[in-house]
């Protein structure tokens, strides 16, 4: 029975070492494709320009950054608005008040999600409204 005790508290730091450097390696990603996305911005335009916005605005977001994603996401709903882009404005608007929501600030928005429904359904984006509605 003793020798089982430092078999044990030997296998938990080893889970806690591995634990340590998998989150390590994750950051370092994360640094890795923000800037990717940054340098591929810099040279795109229109729709595609949009997109890349877009999900680096979900890379701040998943990286526990949601001011730096709401800028991004402000970003994205102007070149939206600037290409008149009705499904990407929609987009926008909605990825913009779940960020608003998480920062405890969701009033700011609501208007203007309901704005962004009002087009979704007009132009039967079905799943843009089914995420509005969630």
């Amino acid at each position: 029975m003793y020798q089982i005790y430092p078999l044990f508290s030997k296998a938990c730091r080893i889970f806690g070492l591995l634990l340590i450097l998998c989150s390590q390696k994750n950051y370092a990603q994360t640094d890795e494709s923000i800037d990717s996305l940054r340098a591929l911005i810099e040279t795109s335009e229109g729709g595609e320009k949009f997109d890349l916005i877009y999900q680096l605005g979900v890379t701040f977001y998943r990286a526990n950054d949601p001011q730096a994603a709401l800028t991004q996401f402000e970003s994205a709903y102007t070149l939206a608005l600037a290409n008149a882009d009705s499904l990407r404005i929609v987009k926008a608007i909605r990825v913009k008040f779940q960020v608003l929501f998480r920062l405890n600030r969701a009033a700011e928005n609501l208007e203007e999600l309901h704005r962004a429904f009002s087009v979704a359904k007009r132009h039967r984006f079905q799943e843009e409204m089914e995420s509005i509605i969630n």
